[in-house]
């Protein structure tokens, strides 16, 4: 599959209110096309940069090594095995328990854009001027708003009173 598309890739990390870093990223262009993957470790618990960077590393590597013909149903399935070992790791070693994190994926090619997505990493698209939100939140917030518990507008006033 020719890849011809042109974009323009950037990434920036900001540590926030944690004392460690634990966001990764990671980017593979193939034959089959490109994917951009970052994490983010949960909540600042023990543990997030590890499990950010073994969900990383772990979509990355089965993405380019694999052999499926559905590249989607190829991602998921890195998903999968990056959850089992993450909570496999946890389990090892109790200075890791109950670590996590959150992952956002873009898949491109010249057909088409596919994201996947769990918590809070969000993908976005770009349009023009606009910004178009491409993911949910899966936290308690936008199932809060989604459940029309908290108004969207009033939204930055309430995240500014839970955190």
């Amino acid at each position: 599959m020719s890849l011809g598309l042109n974009y323009i890739v950037s990434e920036i990390s900001d540590i926030g209110g944690r004392s460690n870093q634990q966001d990764y990223f990671g980017k593979v262009r193939t034959q089959h096309g490109s994917l951009f993957v970052v994490a983010d470790g949960m909540g600042g618990r023990n543990g997030g940069s590890i499990a950010s960077e073994i969900a990383v590393k772990i979509v990355l590597n089965e993405f380019v090594s694999q052999k499926s013909v559905d590249i989607l149903d190829s991602i998921r399935h890195s998903l999968h095995l990056a959850n089992r070992i993450i909570l496999q790791r946890g389990q090892e070693d109790e200075n890791l328990i109950g670590m996590g994190t959150t992952i956002a994926i873009l898949f491109l090619n010249d057909i088409f854009a596919k994201t996947f997505h769990i918590g809070d990493s969000r993908v976005y698209q770009f349009r023009d001027e606009d910004i178009v939100f491409c993911t949910t939140d899966h936290s308690k917030v936008s199932e809060l708003v989604m459940n029309g518990i908290i108004n969207p507008e009033k939204l930055e006033f309430t995240m500014n009173l839970i955190f």
